[in-house]
């Protein structure tokens, strides 16, 4: 297995919907980006997709290995 793409994106907390509720088109240009990003790896069909996150403004992040359904972002966030 190789790398073959790799994606650094912001995540405002506006951008999920029930948080920003109807701020999120302040971040319209992002929002599209996300759609770029995710269109881009339905184009690669990975096999493996590894989400490295940065949980506080410490030096610290979190790599975390865990199965998804597709479009399952809730349960992600409630992983969390």
């Amino acid at each position: 297995m190789s790398i073959i793409s790799g994606y650094m994106v912001p995540h405002p907390p506006i951008a999920v919907h029930e948080i920003g509720r109807g701020e999120e088109k302040k971040i319209q240009d992002t929002l599209d980006a996300y759609d770029a990003v995710a269109k881009d790896i339905a184009r690669l069909r990975p096999e493996t997709i590894i989400i490295i996150i940065r949980l506080s403004t410490k030096d610290t992040y979190v790599v975390m290995k865990h199965h998804f359904r597709p479009f399952d972002f809730l349960r992600f966030l409630l992983f969390l």
